[in-house]
């Protein structure tokens, strides 16, 4: 008999960790969605509250209202496409990630098993319904406690989404890939382009940001706001099923470009919209005045198999298009590093220090930025033995 945890919001991470190990749930784990309802009641209560509203009812919308236009579907787009059959890593990086430019890669998922696990909502569901992966969460109950993490089983959280309708559902976005979600490590591998991450160099370099890797899972309607990537990281993206549709925006952090390409202000006030809206609103506006051209806007669509690359500083946003599965991990390739020292030198200043010494001594191989050379020639300090970074703060890094 399985013993599955009513709730799973906590501030400690002792007690969602305790609780989850008396889940004992596998792949293979047949649990009726009624006794799943049940057990998960105090999650799904507490969802009903929020991130639920229909403002513009987008569920209502006819099938296909949010998806790609059909040429673009069939003739490709301008992001350009290549093959790691075709290209090898010192190449991509000399033609892409050197140049901090963006690109779709195919074949980097040949041999996965996610490739078979994760191609359809049904097969996901098949191999990990019964797991439960984060999807919100909520201000805590005190200053001094942790967010409160709310968790749903896979399949309870496509069912629940389904049935609320909301103009933005939940979205998956699991970063804790231990206990019960620790065989989704084995479905799929970091591509050959991006094995080397200069923040992987020390513990202390990781630590500055541990949060780096993510499962995604999303339905119809989710995906992600204008943003830039965090603490001056680069990302790639492989998508497994579904379709996802991008845009992407050379960097830029004035006031008015943020305001040109539908940013969210600096004060964050709007953040929350649902990310359909900028679709729906400020797409059309661009295309309509050309400003879309004027700002270097690449809109693409990724399929199944695809894997994006995404530069460090380059605005991008997402939206989902049917049911998608994904895996997406934030990297410093050593290529982009004069890209990115002045804004880790201008954020994190104690940390940039340090982290040029940490080059200077253990990575001789990475040519260190005029800037790096000289924050690490001063006063050898003694190091910190470790480091406790906050949540990693959005700062563009591209010069």
């Amino acid at each position: 008999e399985l013993a599955l945890p009513i709730c799973t919001f906590s501030d400690s991470d002792d007690e969602v960790e305790s609780a989850l190990r008396q889940t004992q749930l596998g792949a293979a784990d047949d649990v009726p969605a009624v006794d799943l309802r049940e057990r998960f009641a105090q999650s799904l209560a507490k969802l009903a509250g929020v991130h639920n509203h229909r403002d513009r009812s987008l569920a209502q919308f006819p099938p296909g209202s949010l998806e790609p236009d059909a040429v673009r579907l069939k003739d490709g787009d301008a992001l350009p496409r290549v093959s790691v059959k075709e290209l090898t890593a010192a190449q991509f990086a000399e033609r892409f990630s050197g140049r901090q430019l963006p690109a779709m890669i195919l074949g980097a998922a040949e041999g996965w098993p996610a490739v078979e696990r994760w191609s359809s909502q049904e097969t996901m569901l098949e191999h990990y319904g019964a797991i439960p992966f984060k999807v919100s969460e909520m201000y805590p109950p005190h200053a001094a406690a942790r967010p409160l993490k709310v968790e749903l089983p896979l399949s309870l959280y496509v069912e629940n989404a389904a049935s609320v309708g909301a103009d933005f559902p939940f979205y998956v976005f699991e970063r804790d890939l231990e206990g019960p979600r620790a065989p989704l490590l084995n479905d799929f591998e970091v591509p050959s382009y991006f094995r080397d991450d200069l923040y992987n160099v020390t513990e202390y370099t990781r630590a500055f940001f541990p949060l780096y890797r993510y499962i995604i899972v999303g339905v119809e309607r989710t995906g992600s706001n204008l943003h830039v990537d965090p603490s001056c990281t680069s990302a790639w993206n492989t998508l497994l099923c579904g379709l996802k549709r991008w845009a992407l925006f050379p960097p830029g952090d004035s006031d008015e470009y943020r305001q040109r390409i539908g940013a969210v202000p600096r004060s964050g006030e709007g953040g929350g919209a649902p990310p359909a809206y900028w679709w729906l609103d400020v797409l059309p506006r661009l295309r309509e005045s050309g400003e879309d051209k004027e700002l270097g806007l690449i809109e693409c669509v990724q399929r199944p198999g695809e894997t994006i690359f995404v530069p460090s500083g380059w605005w991008h946003c997402v939206l989902n298009v049917g049911f998608t599965a994904a895996v997406t991990q934030n990297l410093v390739p050593p290529e982009t590093l004069p890209f990115v020292w002045d804004g880790l030198e201008k954020g994190w200043p104690d940390f940039a220090r340090v982290f040029g010494e940490l080059l200077e001594e253990l990575r001789p191989d990475v040519p260190l930025p005029a800037g790096a050379q000289r924050s690490a020639k001063p006063q050898q300090a003694e190091r910190p033995c470790s480091y406790v970074a906050s949540e990693p703060i959005s700062i563009p890094c591209a010069s």
